[in-house]
């Protein structure tokens, strides 16, 4: 099984009508890095029989789209975290990769696609490594982010990488609860207070 990551610009619809796929994530998205330069991310599951010129006939002009390999089936899961990164030191990186499964499943959540291959379907934007992760809810993909098990990993990931994370509802708007968590975390992390 593979996922299709689509971009779509300044939050207009990629209208991606996949003829062999479907659909997993294309809800509200919270940014927790640098800017999130992909557009507003839409998540598929794509059948192993499509072609990367199928796919590439399916995304629309405008869009940027890449492809990666996957580790699990979708479930019912509420919330995804993509992460979409450029490497700057695989090395350390390693660390990194190796320790971040415990603290996933530590907040109920579980690795959908762990990929250092990744092929260009559409756009300009194509990141070295996408990481996928699939949760019951919302705010157990914030509590996740922002908790403190996950701290010393997240300044290892950000020491070695162009990081680019967003947390992504199934569909619709995220919960007012997981958004205003993400809002509160963002803010003191910036220290800008209410």
């Amino acid at each position: 099984m593979r996922y299709l990551a689509v971009g779509r610009p300044d939050n207009a619809p990629c209208d991606l009508a996949l003829v062999r796929g479907r659909t997993i994530a294309d809800g509200e998205a919270i940014s927790f890095e640098q800017e999130w330069i992909f557009g507003t991310p839409l998540i598929a599951r794509v059948d192993d029989e499509v072609s990367v010129e199928e796919l590439k006939a399916q995304v629309p002009a405008g869009c940027n789209a890449f492809l990666v390999d996957g580790l699990a089936e979708p479930g019912g899961g509420e919330a995804f975290v993509f992460g979409a990164h450029t490497m700057r030191d695989m090395r350390h990186f390693r660390s990194y990769a190796d320790l971040i499964p415990e603290v996933v499943k530590q907040f109920g959540g579980r690795f959908l696609a762990r990929a250092s291959e990744v092929t260009p379907i559409a756009g300009s934007v194509v990141p070295d490594r996408v990481v996928i992760t699939e949760y019951p809810t919302a705010d157990d993909a914030v509590a996740f982010y922002i908790s403190e098990p996950y701290a010393p990993l997240l300044k290892l990931r950000l020491a070695t990488v162009n990081a680019r994370l967003v947390v992504l509802a199934r569909s619709g708007a995220l919960p007012q609860s997981a958004r205003q968590t993400a809002e509160d975390y963002l803010r003191a992390r910036r220290g800008v207070r209410r």
